[in-house]
């Protein structure tokens, strides 16, 4: 019986395979057994890209060298590993070797994949660029946690790529019932994606990151969720540089901009590119920064957006969608972000409860601490009234799209500078002739144009393309300093309990959203918050939203109606120093925090 018992756990156990360390270059010809080496090979000595999918296995590291490797396979994919890694130090790892950067260019060919991810799990890619497939990557068929870290993707010139996805696409393609999750995307670049169509054409193009099916399947399902994307550079888009349908996506620290970037001569242009504030825009289009979305009308979709930039919305030829930022899904969290410089409003609450065939809109979010600067110029074609029956409505900083995205709450935010306000004096609203906003939505204690200036340290749009400008963060005498309020407050007292009940929990997350990889690193951490005190501070163990009750991860005393801050967000960094918060994305005094486990990227 204990024999029958072991063998039984052994089936049940991830493989704990030894690994080996292999070797690929651009002109690799050696069979698998060959390339094998504990010191480096190059040349035909090592291995070609093909042997290396079809025969790397779990615990394998495979190092490719420099050098340019040519792809021309039409409906082929380049990096395709054929098996499985496993947990821990078993997955299977394709890395650059050292000092020198795999590039693998896409030529010939109407449609191509530079990484397919398919039923294939445990699997890492670090180092590579990979330039010109019509496609970059997909992730689908259940694949789950995948790492893709540290790589370039990009288009050049007539050639602009498609994105990369998360979907949930079976093997085969006849079916979408196969989610994908808990895979962790992050700093990697990602730029310059128009279609794969025609780049000339003036159609909206595709996103440059993208979690959920880009086409209607009939028989898509949800779940292609706890996937995080971060720290991640992300320019140029054809319709969006991120649009998420998942449910539990972390969304974190990535930097954004989609100036004007591609031109057009083809027919179907609807909208003027001629009339741009700055002249290097003209004859160009763009679109949105990212967006989150909901298509199968769920409740919530549980989004953490926390700590991005994001610049300089634009122009697309066949709508008016230039916004910073577009929250078309219910329930999620958008906190301590930048948006700034969108040619419409830098944030917008998408459609509504109910109000789309397939999902509903944003509705329900707890927008708090983010920092929106410049919403509504740079295209005076949008003020000019009677020409599109939508303008000049989103010139504001914040916009319901529709009277049934209700529930909201935009509290602690740091607004200043939108084009509405210099038309009609308000930065928040739903038309240019009223600032009503939907029925049961909260907007309180927030820094206003009205304000007055809150002094950022370098407000600077000159550049686009600039990861640092424009710095808002607050000089030492800015009035927005130490003036935001609590969040919630406690329904009842506590004595030394780890049970707290709370008017409304959806601010906060427990550490349990996003991809298993970056918790097991310790780039994800719960939250913690201040309870009654700005000095009483414990992290949250875990969070039930439905009966608005957090777990302590240690017992806390409060009193009744006890008012509670978010103190460390899920970087670890603190957000709370004096005795209250400040307005906007940028806690004076922080410096450069180091939030405790915080993930080092090694080069190999």
């Amino acid at each position: 019986m204990k024999r029958i018992f072991l063998f039984t756990l052994a089936l049940l156990l991830p493989s704990l395979a030894e690994g080996g360390t292999y070797w690929v270059s651009p002109t690799g010809s050696a069979d698998w057994a060959s390339c094998a080496s504990a010191t480096p090979l190059s040349g035909a000595s090592a291995c070609s890209m093909a042997t290396a999918n079809a025969n790397a296995v779990a615990g394998d590291t495979v190092y490719f060298r420099g050098g340019t490797y040519s792809f021309s396979s039409q409906y082929g994919a380049a990096v395709y590993p054929r098996h499985s890694g496993a947990s821990g130090a078993n997955m299977i790892t394709f890395v650059a070797y050292a000092g020198e950067t795999p590039e693998i260019v896409c030529s010939g060919v109407t449609d191509a994949w530079g990484v397919l991810l398919e039923g294939i799990s445990y699997f890492k890619l670090e180092g590579f660029t990979l330039r010109d497939f019509p496609r970059w990557g997909v992730i689908q068929a259940s694949s789950h946690h995948n790492e893709i870290v540290r790589n370039k993707f990009t288009g050049t010139s007539g050639t602009e790529g498609g994105s990369f996805g998360i979907y949930e696409g079976c093997i085969g393609g006849s079916s979408f019932r196969c989610p994908s999750t808990h895979n962790w995307i992050h700093h990697n670049t990602f730029a310059q994606a128009h279609t794969r169509e025609n780049p000339s054409t003036c159609i909206e193009g595709v996103d440059l990151i993208r979690i959920g099916h880009p086409y209607p399947t009939g028989d898509s399902v949800a779940g292609n969720d706890y996937n995080s994307i971060e720290d991640n550079l992300l320019y140029h888009a054809g319709h969006t540089t991120f649009d998420g349908y998942g449910l539990y996506t972390v969304f974190r620290n990535n930097i954004m901009h989609n100036e004007p970037w591609w031109s057009s001569s083809g027919s179907g242009c609807t909208y003027s590119n001629s009339l741009y504030t700055n002249p290097a825009f003209r004859g160009k289009y763009g679109h949105r920064t990212f967006q989150i979305t909901d298509g199968y009308l769920r409740d919530g979709t549980f989004a953490l957006v926390e700590g991005n930039r994001a610049g300089f919305a634009s122009t697309n030829p066949n709508n008016d969608g230039a916004n910073g930022m577009d929250i078309a899904a219910p329930r999620n969290i958008v906190r301590y972000n930048d948006i700034f410089a969108a040619m419409e409003s830098c944030l917008m609450f998408k459609y509504g409860w109910g109000s789309q065939a397939d999902g509903n809109g944003g509705s329900y979010n707890r927008m708090y601490n983010n920092t929106l600067y410049h919403c509504g110029y740079g295209n005076p074609f949008y003020e000019q009234s009677g020409l599109l029956s939508t303008m000049p409505e989103p010139l504001l900083a914040v916009r319901f799209y529709r009277p049934d995205a209700i529930g909201n709450v935009i509290k602690n935010n740091l607004i200043y500078d939108s084009r509405r306000y210099a038309i009609n004096g308000f930065d928040i609203g739903t038309t240019d002739t009223s600032a009503s906003v939907p029925t049961g939505s909260v907007i309180l204690n927030n820094w206003l144009t009205s304000s007055g200036d809150p002094l950022f340290v370098n407000p600077s749009l000159a550049d686009p393309t600039s990861t640092t400008l424009p710095n808002l963060a607050l000089q030492a005498t800015s009035g927005a300093i130490n003036g935001g309020t609590y969040l919630t407050q406690a329904r009842g007292a506590g004595s030394s309990s780890t049970t707290l009940a709370v008017d409304d929990a959806l601010y906060f997350q427990d550490g349990a959203w996003g991809s298993d990889l970056a918790r097991l690193a310790g780039a994800m951490h719960a939250d913690w918050i201040a309870v009654g005190t700005v000095s009483n501070v414990v992290q949250i163990s875990r969070i039930n939203y439905a009966m608005n009750t957090i777990t302590l991860a240690s017992p806390m005393t409060w009193s009744d109606r006890a008012p509670i801050w978010l103190y460390r967000k899920s970087d670890g960094a603190i957000v709370l120093v004096g005795p209250a918060p400040d307005y906007g994305a940028h806690e004076y005094g922080m410096g450069a925090p180091q939030p405790p486990g915080k993930v080092v990227i090694k080069v190999p």
